[in-house]
């Protein structure tokens, strides 16, 4: 009996030395799952309402953003393009940045991209923050010179010869058009990011860049650049429906023609003693080192 006892007394010892080995190993891990846990969560929660605070801020902020893009004007300070299209090119700009964080570096770059492709820039426009919802866009805007006709159109274009987005119904434009171009841009989709094709519509805006300082300019309603195909000149054609022979590209000697300042000067003369510079006729050439044939009537 004495034997069995003290046998039993001494397995006592063992069994609470191990219950208080795995109690002390899960005072430890216990509290350690907690803190994985609750920073599981809490790294979860912080995730999840960051990635939600930021598209909220970029749903609210986007559609509250408001955009400041400079007016083009002329040298008179008259605002020349329709408010029409200034907000078509506003609304293209709010559009970029639909579902982006409008203030992201990106996104203002993504801007400058998309209004530089339209063909109304020299190049992509500035885009910056501008306040705590707006940006400002600082663009060069391309200035009008002429028409160009084509395909049944009045295309309008640049001083630097590169198409601008907008055309017009046969006569309706209100421009000096250039008639006869020999080519039409042959990819629609890139023609307001290139030149014209061709030189003889370059030759036709150096003519009209020619004269712009000249009191007889508003009288000048196309210029016809189809004989510089046939090597022949360029010709003045009237608000009347008359012509002016002017003849080759400006500053490019030709044989047998007169100088720009000859033919100015002609013009000139032409204009103070008849008041119009076709001198009252149907056709007059003013690039010849002939006499000019004046019309026999000289009445003003």
């Amino acid at each position: 009996m004495s034997k069995r006892s003290s046998k039993k007394t001494r397995s006592k010892p063992a069994k609470a030395s191990k219950r208080e080995h795995t109690g002390r190993v899960l005072a430890w891990v216990l509290p350690l799952g907690s803190v994985v846990a609750v920073g599981a969560l809490g790294v979860g929660m912080t995730i999840g309402i960051d990635r939600l605070d930021q598209e909220a801020r970029i749903i609210l902020v986007s559609e509250a953003v408001e955009v400041d893009l400079n007016h083009p004007v002329t040298r008179e300070g008259v605002q020349w393009l329709p408010s029409e299209q200034y907000n078509v090119l506003v609304q293209q700009a709010r559009d970029a940045l639909d579902r982006v964080d409008p203030f992201d570096v990106r996104a203002l770059q993504r801007v400058s991209e998309v209004l530089g492709q339209t063909g109304w820039f020299r190049e992509p426009p500035s885009v910056r923050r501008s306040g705590a919802h707006a940006i400002r866009i600082d663009a060069v805007w391309r200035i009008p010179a002429a028409v160009v006709r084509s395909g049944g159109r009045d295309h309008l274009i640049s001083w630097d010869g590169t198409p601008m987005p907008m055309s017009f119904p046969i006569g309706a434009s209100g421009a000096v058009t250039i008639l006869g171009a020999g080519l039409a841009p042959a990819d629609p989709a890139h023609m307001y990011t290139h030149p014209w094709p061709g030189t003889d519509v370059q030759a036709g805006l150096q003519l009209l860049r020619l004269i712009q300082k000249e009191d007889f300019k508003d009288q000048v309603a196309a210029i016809d650049v189809s004989g510089l195909s046939r090597n022949g000149g360029m010709v003045l054609v009237t608000r009347e429906e008359t012509r002016v022979v002017w003849g080759g590209v400006p500053g490019a000697f030709r044989p047998g023609e007169v100088n720009d300042d000859v033919k100015l000067e002609r013009l000139r003369d032409i204009q103070r003693k008849y008041g119009r510079i076709d001198a009252g006729g149907e056709v007059l050439e003013v690039h010849s080192h002939m006499p000019l044939r004046l019309p026999l009537d000289t009445v003003p």
